[in-house]
């Protein structure tokens, strides 16, 4: 288990990026809450997308639950040596 962070553009369905949209990151796993990382991060990670519609947020390995007025669905950050 590792901090890692995420970084690209999120794009709208339409194809232009999502400018100034907030996004929630919900751990989906149980292992990977800060306390059984020893790590400091909020639960749930609340991120916004800049003005060209670029992000970026830093997240323990593991499956996230994403929310937004504009997507709902899952991401799995992998592990640094996978």
């Amino acid at each position: 288990m590792a901090l890692c962070t995420v970084t690209g553009i999120v794009y709208l369905p339409t194809g232009e990026p999502a400018r100034s949209r907030v996004f929630v990151f919900i751990p989906a796993t149980r292992s990977i809450y800060p306390d059984n990382f020893g790590g400091v991060l909020p639960d749930p990670v609340w991120v916004k997308t800049n003005r060209d519609g670029l992000l970026s947020v830093v997240l323990l390995t593991g499956t996230y639950v994403v929310q937004s007025e504009v997507y709902s669905g899952s991401v799995v950050v992998p592990d640094a040596e996978s």
